[in-house]
């Protein structure tokens, strides 16, 4: 399979069209369209593809790694599955934010339906939260539900995103020009976010639900 062939099954497995996927990335519907026809993106392009696809950015770019799955398993079910967050060249370090201890749900199709309700369960990606930054509000390995649509500031609320070479999952508030990284265990500061370095801040999605790691033991 070629570098256009994954993108366009890819594109497909999201029920996304190119005009939707280029709204992800920041490009053009011409620009999707002559993708899937010669592969060849632009230098910097195949990350921000593998982020808008939820899939590893060595399998689309060289067909290397483990396939990611289809959304959907089968007809009475949606599979909600991790939220592949690509390494950064440079030192392919994440910070504690991440961490992987679910890489899939499994939902009746009436049940989503009900749970994710407006939402378009297609775009829901699961990602656990690690560390204490968010104490209050999340407690380590908890799951939570995160909309890939959002890829840019989308109001005041809970975010994962990269930032100079770190991942994060923060409350993003905007004041003024400058964004405002938020963690909700007051031992953490605030640190803000700049106009002058926007640039540097990858938005991947916007959380929109958690569901806690503890589990009730019973005897």
């Amino acid at each position: 399979m070629t570098l256009s062939n994954r993108i366009k099954s890819r594109r497909k497995a999201l029920s996304l069209t190119q005009t939707e996927l280029a709204q992800r990335v920041g490009t053009t519907q011409q620009n999707i369209g002559k993708l899937e026809k010669e592969g060849n993106p632009k230098t910097g392009l195949i990350v921000p593809l593998a982020i808008a696809l939820n899939c590893d950015a060595v399998w689309l770019e060289r067909g290397i790694a483990p396939a990611p799955d289809d959304s959907v398993v089968n007809q009475n079910s949606l599979c909600i599955n991790m939220l592949h967050l690509p390494l950064h060249q440079k030192n392919n370090a994440l910070t504690s934010d991440v961490q992987t201890v679910i890489r899939s749900i499994e939902y009746d199709k009436e049940q989503a339906k009900k749970l994710f309700s407006t939402l378009d369960a297609t775009t829901i990606k699961i990602i656990n939260f690690a560390g204490d930054t968010m104490q209050g509000t999340f407690e380590n390995g908890d799951t939570l539900y995160v909309d890939i649509s959002k890829q840019r500031f989308d109001g005041d609320g809970i975010y994962v995103f990269s930032f100079e070479q770190h991942f994060y999952i923060k409350r993003l508030q905007l004041v003024k020009k400058k964004l405002i990284a938020i963690s909700d265990n007051k031992n953490y500061r605030n640190w803000d976010i700049t106009s002058d370095k926007m640039k540097q801040l990858t938005i991947h999605g916007k959380v929109v639900f958690s569901q806690s790691i503890r589990l009730k033991k019973h005897e």
